[in-house]
């Protein structure tokens, strides 16, 4: 695959890489996860990020969207699929904007450790683990331990 863009700023260009994974998610900030994203080894830097993942074909497959930035990681670049990003696409030509539903909360499923550790009276279902200040959830009144 080949990602293209104007990375940090040096003019367009391309650089290559290999799909490492499909449908992976990527937990991006405070309660978000990116979904069905593809792995690459293609290098995405801030410039290139929201151009064009393409295939051998000239097929557009993906559109970069981030990367992990660690001391002695290297080629983990991600790009939102095709098949997600097009309906967003179609929303945002036909509306103008994007309607997501946020509840902003993370979840646990109630296992035996939890159930353990917690002394849960109940076996199957979920925990808030976090509710995200300001949230939807926050101003419905969820609380975590919940």
């Amino acid at each position: 695959v080949i990602a293209v863009g104007n990375a940090l700023g040096q003019g367009i260009r391309a650089t290559e890489g290999i799909v490492s994974r499909k449908g992976a998610s990527l937990p991006v900030d405070q309660g978000q996860t990116l979904y069905d994203l593809i792995e690459t080894s293609a290098a995405i830097n801030p410039g290139n990020s929201g151009g064009p993942l393409v295939n051998l074909a000239g097929e557009v497959v993906g559109i970069t969207s981030a990367k992990i930035a660690s001391i002695g990681v290297e080629g983990m670049g991600y790009a939102i699929s095709i098949d997600t990003a097009t309906p967003i696409i179609q929303e945002l030509v036909n509306k103008g904007y994007v309607t997501r539903a946020w509840l902003g909360v993370s979840l646990y499923t109630v296992d035996q450790i939890a159930i353990r550790q917690l002394g849960l009276s109940v076996n199957k279902g979920v925990l808030l683990v976090q509710v995200v200040p300001g949230s939807p959830a926050d101003k419905a009144g969820l609380k975590e331990g919940n």
